[in-house]
């Protein structure tokens, strides 16, 4: 295996893992919020990061990437004791400081990438800029649905996610 492709392969199995831990993270914290806004906001951003961890899937079997689950669940058990204490300003802020450097390290594993996963890595880097995109409009606008309507438009414009709003019950 060159270089390039262990490169590769470590980045997917970075990225697959963490959407996993996001969406079962964000899940929970939907879940256990008692605010119908946050509680609306965190089930979007799960859904982002459920649409996405089954985008890179295909791609994660095919290079024998294997997920151990009882070991991201303790990452996401050991997250939401830090995350759900802090207040709704607080986790906007970690979001901001948090996820935008994402966005250059799946630009990077973009260059990485076979031609045929070209387009699932495009849309690894372009959840990213939505949950970006979510997180200041949040901070600028905090309490409007502006923010999450930008997460539910992403979801709708790409191929899967209308179904995915669909069984969520969110269309």
């Amino acid at each position: 295996m060159s270089v390039d492709s262990t490169a590769y392969r470590d980045g997917i199995l970075a990225a697959y893992q963490g959407e996993l831990i996001g969406e079962s993270l964000y899940r929970e914290l939907a879940n256990r919020s008692m605010v119908g806004d946050r509680k609306a906001k965190l089930h979007a951003i799960a859904d982002v990061e459920r649409h996405t961890h089954c985008k890179l899937k295909p791609i994660a079997e095919r290079l024998g990437i294997n997920v151990n689950e009882a070991q991201w669940m303790r990452v996401v058990e050991r997250r939401l004791s830090e995350l759900e204490s802090m207040a709704w300003p607080d986790f906007i802020d970690k979001a901001l400081r948090d996820w935008p450097p994402y966005i250059a390290r799946f630009e990077a594993l973009k260059q990485l990438a076979p031609a045929g996963d070209a387009d699932t890595i495009k849309w690894l880097v372009d959840h990213e800029a939505a949950l970006v995109a979510f997180a200041r409009i949040e901070h600028d606008d905090m309490g409007s649905n502006a923010s999450l309507r930008r997460l539910q438009t992403y979801l709708e414009e790409t191929p899967d996610g209308r179904r995915e709003l669909r069984t969520s019950g969110k269309l």
